[in-house]
């Protein structure tokens, strides 16, 4: 107990003596972490052609233009498929990556700047729990040694004080101090995440960013392991940044939830807002995505659309090569039925795509007919894969698309996607949709917010 005391001293005249009194004033008290317009790439190297015609390296955008708020004693939930950027997001949080633009400013002070000045003074205050327990724990320590290391790096009191320290951890992640000297490889992988937790918690932070620490554990121990957090949580007023794939353990930790698709984030919201009344169409594929239920949004079908890279994002709205409700064209000479458009609009990414090949589509028009190759029968077979009705029912828009799809028939796939590149263009891929305030709390980047 007398280390207890201790450690809470010095932490705390650490933690006031950070933020200089001139602006105290200036700076909101009850936010922790706020991320202002955070930006992480990454190039590729570059190759010899590259380096021959002087073309620039690609850039992976894997965090672009991220702003957020994570409060004191608050859990901000982040979900998204693999590659939208959360692990990427939490590490340049932590300043383990250097951002490319914007910033983060934790306790009101610039994290770049003070992992550049001290990064073990900043190390006291944010930790990380990785998602795989056996991965980051040195086999050859004992699990006393893992659990101290952190303490006799930063110099925490005397030896004594630290086996002491070791020993509260380790009882309080559920552990029993006769394992101390047991090394990793002799535990489960639940127990492995608890040593993680426990030196995680050695240094008293104020901060824990969680990168799916539950995701290699059975079900039984996840529970377990979220219970523990959450008890933790409110033992030591930590606040957590949360990532995980598990919509069901999102809700049951998270206060706010933060979707990213493709480096962006979508929507933010309070947990119960997120699922009960989500407002980006990704949200609600993410929600509806579980074995148990179909994948459908208002009755239409989710488009399988290809996952666009993160080096070539679409421009515009990055969700609308995938969207099931993409807002129709503004064009006052074309009218189209939703189901009509979303058809339409599929042939026309194909096309953009390059997955409607002239020769494949003439094999396929011999093997169904068993005739020689037609432009009618060319037309038949896109408009069946695309799902387009024989005949649309605005005539202006049937005209144009026919002029199209007789270009593609005679292999002329440039300019079939000319004819219908100005009048099938959607708003949302000219604009990329600003952040809309919908209720308290509750923001979401979709062009249906802003016109509703």
């Amino acid at each position: 107990m007398e280390v207890q005391v201790l450690m809470s001293e010095s932490t705390n005249s650490s933690r006031s003596t950070d933020i200089p009194s001139t602006t105290i004033e200036e700076i909101d008290l009850d936010t922790l972490v706020r991320v202002d317009n955070l930006c992480k790439y990454y190039e590729d190297d570059r190759g010899l052609i590259d380096w021959a015609l002087s073309r620039d390296p690609e850039k992976v955008r894997a965090v672009d233009g991220v702003s957020f708020e994570i409060k004191r004693g608050e859990t901000l939930g982040v979900v998204g498929e693999s590659g939208c950027g959360k692990s990427t997001l939490a590490r340049t949080i932590m300043g383990l990556h250097q951002p490319t633009e914007g910033t983060v400013l934790f306790a009101g002070k610039n994290v770049a700047e003070q992992v550049k000045s001290d990064r073990k003074r900043f190390a006291r205050r944010a930790q990380i729990v990785f998602q795989d327990p056996s991965s980051c724990l040195d086999p050859r320590l004992t699990l006393r040694e893992i659990v101290r290391e952190p303490l006799d790096i930063h110099k925490v009191g005397p030896k004594p004080h630290r086996n002491e320290r070791v020993e509260e951890l380790i009882e309080r992640v559920g552990l029993a101090t006769d394992q101390l000297d047991r090394y990793p490889s002799e535990l489960s992988g639940g127990q492995r995440q608890r040593i993680g937790i426990a030196r995680a918690l050695a240094l008293d932070p104020e901060l824990l960013l969680l990168d799916e620490p539950t995701s290699a554990l059975d079900v039984s121990v996840q529970a377990q392991i979220l219970n523990l957090l959450q008890e933790i949580q409110e033992e030591y007023n930590l606040s957590y940044l949360f990532i995980s794939h598990d919509l069901s353990v999102i809700r049951y930790l998270s206060d706010r939830v933060m979707v990213m698709y493709l480096g962006k984030i979508v929507e933010i919201a309070p947990s119960e807002v997120i699922f009960e009344e989500p407002a980006h169409p990704y949200t609600e594929i993410l929600l509806s995505s579980t074995p148990s239920k179909k994948a459908n949004i208002d009755g239409k079908q989710v488009r399988n659309a290809d996952i666009p890279s993160p080096r070539n994002p679409p421009r515009g709205c990055r969700f609308h090569t995938r969207c099931p409700v993409v807002v129709p064209p503004d064009n006052h000479n074309v009218e189209f039925e939703q189901d009509e458009w979303l058809a339409v609009f599929d042939y026309k990414l194909r096309l953009r795509s390059g997955r409607l090949d002239t020769n494949k589509l003439t094999e396929l028009v011999e093997l169904q007919d068993n005739k020689t190759e037609n432009q009618t029968n060319i037309k038949e077979v896109v408009r069946e894969t695309c799902g387009i009705p024989q005949t649309l029912s605005d005539s202006t828009a049937e005209e144009v698309l026919d002029d199209s799809l007789s270009a593609l028939a005679d292999g002329d796939t440039e300019t079939a996607l000319e004819c219908i590149a100005v009048d099938f263009e959607s708003p949302c891929e000219k604009q990329n949709p600003p952040v809309m305030h919908i209720s308290e709390g509750h923001h979401s980047a979709c062009l249906r917010t802003e016109n509703e």
